[in-house]
């Protein structure tokens, strides 16, 4: 009885649909439900945060890093905010390399031109 609540209410087919499906069907529509479900709540969960970090970005200090949505939801993250900050340090220091190279190569090229 409970499993055809779970089927009338939650995934909306007809009771008859219902006594149609064969066990493994049934639980693949469900786990494809929770899927979904645990989707929208972090879905739900982004808009807050976004919400969240456009107040406190715009009410924080110039030398303030900036919050982003998922601050506000530490089990949605997938990095720290250390771990962030490292990451954009090494890119900032690649991009840096690469420009000095572009310009050495371009004064080169002016001096032998």
């Amino acid at each position: 009885m409970d499993l055809m609540v779970c089927a009338v209410t939650d995934l909306q087919i007809s009771k008859q649909e219902f006594f149609d499906l064969a066990p493994v069907e049934f639980d693949a529509m469900m786990k494809r439900h929770a899927e979904l479900r645990k989707y929208d709540i972090q879905k739900a969960d982004y808009r807050a945060g976004l919400l969240a970090s456009i107040i406190c970005n715009a009410m924080a200090k110039k030398d303030t890093a900036p919050a982003l949505p998922f601050d506000f939801f530490p089990e949605h993250q997938k990095e720290t905010y250390q771990e962030r900050k490292q990451k954009n340090i090494f890119k900032r220091a690649e991009a840096d390399k690469v420009i000095k190279e572009m310009f050495a190569n371009a004064q080169e090229k002016k001096s032998n031109g």
